[in-house]
């Protein structure tokens, strides 16, 4: 696989980016994103939003290489940064690898997207 490349695919009701990219004389390092959606501001759903904040709190160092933040303002996303040596890696090794980071952090996707999901934003009605 030629180096740098990138793929997406969907799971659990969240966005997943990888990357793959080799800085000189270094391992080959997977970039994982997973995007679960809005977090909502304050005056759309401030319930809501201190429940994900208590989400990201909990989990923002959970495993090595791995945590929650809000990225690009306001996207709750968890990601994943994995060294995977400086061996030649193919797509179905890169698909693997990323499926195989997913499947280690179930608990705190499934918390993310549940509590996300669970009840829609209140919206208020224009006078």
């Amino acid at each position: 696989m030629a180096l740098p490349s990138q793929f997406s695919f969907r799971w659990k009701k969240a966005l997943f980016d990888c990357r793959l990219f080799q800085p000189e004389a270094q391992a080959i390092i997977l970039n994982l994103a997973a995007t679960f959606g809005h977090l909502p501001f304050t005056a759309e759903n401030s319930m809501l939003r201190r429940e994900l904040i208590e989400i990201l709190r909990k989990g923002g160092g959970m495993l090595d290489n791995m945590g929650l933040r809000i990225h690009g303002g306001s996207q709750l996303q968890l990601w994943v940064q994995k060294p995977l040596g400086s061996e030649k890696v193919s797509v179905m090794d890169a698909i693997t690898h990323a499926t195989t980071e997913a499947l280690r952090c179930t608990p705190y996707i499934e918390a993310c997207i549940e509590t996300l999901h669970a009840r829609p934003f209140l919206v208020r009605k224009a006078r």
